[in-house]
């Protein structure tokens, strides 16, 4: 947008530019609202530590206010239908715990973790035919099975000829410097 030629504007101009009272506004009132500013986030954060006083997760309490603090209804409702989706899909949810049971309470309107479906992993039979060189149904029906989430991974230590031949056969018929 481009600015309109004035009387004012123009004497700007002319004049350049007027770093003494721009200094005077720096050191005004910009300084007075950071002050105002550092203040008023001294108070959030001692009003956020009464919140964990009480025993309520601080950061669980502050996506709620995040979400409370929106303006608009059908926004506020499009976030909250999206967390919910993606936590129900990624398999996020509330476990019932101890206090919950001894409430009575056995389930909440959130899914539970307990309502995740397991994880359907590799049998032994087909982790040792893969190895063997089976055809492609195998690896197949193995490749459709989610993998596990948890932090370690699973391994399994396969020896002999047959691992042998089967590296030799995924690599083109070179052997891995660890099998030779």
């Amino acid at each position: 947008m481009t600015k309109r030629a004035n009387a004012d504007a123009v004497q700007r101009a002319v004049d350049g530019p007027d770093y003494d009272a721009a200094l005077a506004l720096i050191n005004g009132r910009v300084q007075d609202a950071k002050d105002a500013q550092s203040a008023a986030s001294g108070r959030a954060s001692a009003a956020w530590a009464d919140v964990e006083k009480l025993g309520v997760n601080k950061r669980g309490a502050q996506m709620f206010a995040r979400i409370q603090n929106i303006e608009d209804e059908k926004e506020q409702q499009d976030q909250l239908r999206t967390f919910h989706e993606l936590c129900k899909r990624e398999g996020i949810g509330l476990a019932v715990d101890l206090v919950d049971a001894a409430q009575g309470k056995t389930e909440h309107p959130i899914p539970t973790q307990a309502s995740k479906p397991a994880p359907v992993m590799a049998t032994a039979k087909e982790t040792a035919a893969l190895a063997d060189g089976a055809g492609p149904s195998a690896s197949e029906r193995l490749a459709e099975k989610p993998a596990r989430k948890s932090g370690k991974p699973s391994l399994a230590v396969v020896s002999g000829t047959a691992a042998k031949d089967a590296a030799k056969a995924h690599l083109g018929g070179g052997a891995p410097d660890a099998l030779a």
